[in-house]
């Protein structure tokens, strides 16, 4: 007997920017994002996946929407390199407008709200991986493989959340390479991994 296919892992996000709207004329236009503020524009090869922050007031800001998740474990997996360290870069999991999860640079630490991560420098790649457990509305944090945080209490009360928010600093001007990133949901069985 199989597992029913509300227990099954399955990809919610899985993105690494190859499909794109080739049939636009705007260069901030992508397949299953939503732009929501312009403070800059985007570069893509098969290699790289660039958010070119151009401005010293507005941040490049882009949100992704997927099926509303509550009561499950999730794992969120992404890679980001800066060519720059750009204080304020944000990775939001959200409920509607509302960040959960968020984690942020600040003269070169990548930090979970208040929590002491890791430093970070320019240049370097780094796979981040969070894993989620929403009933419990708490998470835990690895950083290039090594655990950096745990039981890490969620923003705002709530066990639920429906995109994922990715921008860079209002004021920091510079490049990050943002590819790619995966949300899975019962994450337990799964055996890839990208950071």
């Amino acid at each position: 007997a199989g597992e029913s296919a509300e227990n099954q892992a399955y990809d919610l996000i899985d993105d690494d920017f190859n499909m794109l709207k080739t049939n636009s004329e705007d260069p901030l236009d992508l397949w299953g994002w939503d732009v929501l503020e312009e403070g800059g524009t985007f570069d893509y090869s098969t290699q790289v996946f660039l958010m070119k922050d151009t401005s010293s007031s507005e941040r490049l800001k882009i949100r992704r929407a997927f099926e509303p998740q509550s009561g499950n474990r999730l794992l969120l997996e992404f890679r980001f390199r800066q060519d720059t360290l750009q204080s304020d870069t944000r990775w939001e999991l959200c409920n509607g407008e509302n960040a959960v999860i968020q984690l942020s640079t600040r003269d070169g630490v990548l930090y979970s709200e208040n929590t002491y991560l890791t430093p970070y420098q320019a240049g370097e790649d780094y796979g981040v991986q969070l894993e989620i457990d929403l009933a419990a509305q708490s998470f835990q944090v690895f950083v290039n493989g090594s655990q950096k945080a745990q039981g890490v209490k969620f923003l705002s009360l709530t066990s639920a959340v429906d995109n994922l928010v990715v921008s860079t600093g209002r004021t920091a001007k510079g490049n990050m390479n943002f590819k790619p990133v995966r949300l899975s949901r019962d994450y337990l069985v799964r055996e890839r991994w990208i950071a």
